[in-house]
């Protein structure tokens, strides 16, 4: 049970962050070619942790991400997948996303899509 709610946690965390770049952006949503290799790097900014890119009931705890950008060597943990429907689009902002209620941005993932 406590593993579950940590990793609730930290995907309310990374969805706040999510909504934290948004909000900075004129409500458009990160393109995949910004991620530098991992969606994770983009909102780090805003989450300031990269250990909440893996859930503790994660088996696989050797899956990592590693940016391409210098300035980000640190490699991201991965339990987590982004829609790339929604984050593959360029320059797609909020109002685009259809009941946006019944969409899911990021999920439980086995590698990092």
């Amino acid at each position: 049970a406590a593993r579950k709610t940590s990793c609730l946690s930290n995907l309310k965390q990374i969805g706040s962050g999510i909504a934290m770049y948004v909000q900075d952006y004129d409500e458009t949503y990160f393109h995949r070619s910004q991620t530098f290799g991992h969606w994770g790097y983009v909102i780090q900014p805003y989450i300031k942790n990269f250990n909440l890119f893996q859930c503790p009931s994660n088996p696989n705890k050797s899956l990592v991400a590693t940016g391409a950008d210098p300035s980000t060597p640190q490699r991201i943990p991965r339990s987590y997948g982004i829609n790339s429907f929604i984050f593959n689009q360029t320059a797609l902002g909020m109002a685009a996303v259809d009941a946006p209620a019944e969409r899911i941005g990021v999920a439980e993932s086995r590698a990092d899509w």
